[in-house]
């Protein structure tokens, strides 16, 4: 008689044992699919971009954005030389047709790669303590906000190059502009991206893809300086530059 209470609580006890177990069991899963999510390639996972389209459109954005900022940078190196030697010698470019080898253009020519050498080298010192902290703030705000924030400090660079072109503005300025660039890399902010979205198998792939296409703009980038050369090719710059933020700003999500 005193071991019929004993049962009644034990087939009490075991509907809501198994009832407890189904739940932890469903709340693993749940975690389970989540934690799938997250490690997922970003092409596979379902959640909507920052446009309201599949995130599957974020490698697109993401390449395409990669794209257009290199080949900003790569513009701005070939086409920042002359209008240096033109605006350390009063307008004037003493290396255009036959003065090129004279030593007037030599001494121009050197000049203005001692000023670029300089303000590279404090860039690169500034670099050195700027670089762990926009890592930190990565982290702790997001990827794409400082991809976003990287992209737009490009422009400046950009705009002094315009000033310089157009309003006869120092190259000095430009110099400057660059160490900007050079404290907040969006080429490191682009292997965090590419490292939260892809699989471990998957990384080297993604590297390598980066990689070739930055090596491939270092091809045909040259072939629009050819082309759009002057004053010319620093609007072609601009409108690479704006193209690249538009770009990072609307199809790249947070990864």
């Amino acid at each position: 008689a005193a071991s019929r209470p004993c049962g009644c609580r034990m087939s009490e006890l075991l509907p809501r044992t198994l009832a407890a177990k189904r739940m932890a069991n469903a709340e693993q899963s749940v975690d389970d699919e989540a934690f799938e999510d997250r490690v997922r390639p970003l092409s596979m996972r379902n959640v909507s971009g920052p446009l309201g389209g599949k995130s599957w459109r974020g490698w697109a954005g993401f390449w395409t954005a990669t794209l257009l900022e290199n080949m900003g940078s790569i513009l701005s190196g070939l086409i920042y030389p002359d209008l240096a030697v033109a605006s350390m010698n009063d307008g004037v470019d003493v290396c255009a047709g036959a003065l090129a080898k004279t030593k007037r253009c030599y001494d121009a020519v050197s000049a203005a790669t001692s000023a670029a050498s300089l303000f590279g080298l404090i860039g690169a010192i500034c670099s050195l303590f700027c670089i762990p902290i926009v890592g930190s703030a990565a982290d702790h705000f997001g990827r794409r906000p400082l991809l976003i924030f990287s992209f737009i400090c490009s422009k400046v660079p950009t705009l002094t190059l315009l000033c310089v072109a157009y309003a006869d503005v120092s190259i000095y300025y430009f110099f400057a502009a660059l160490m900007i660039t050079a404290m907040v890399p969006s080429s490191m902010l682009f292997w965090f991206w590419i490292n939260d979205c892809t699989t471990p198998d998957e990384r080297v792939r993604m590297f390598g893809r980066l990689s070739a296409l930055t090596n491939l703009e270092g091809i045909a980038t040259p072939l629009f300086v050819i082309l759009v050369h002057g004053k010319h090719a620093v609007i072609l710059l601009a409108c690479v530059r704006l193209a690249a933020v538009l770009t990072v700003i609307c199809f790249v999500p947070e990864s």
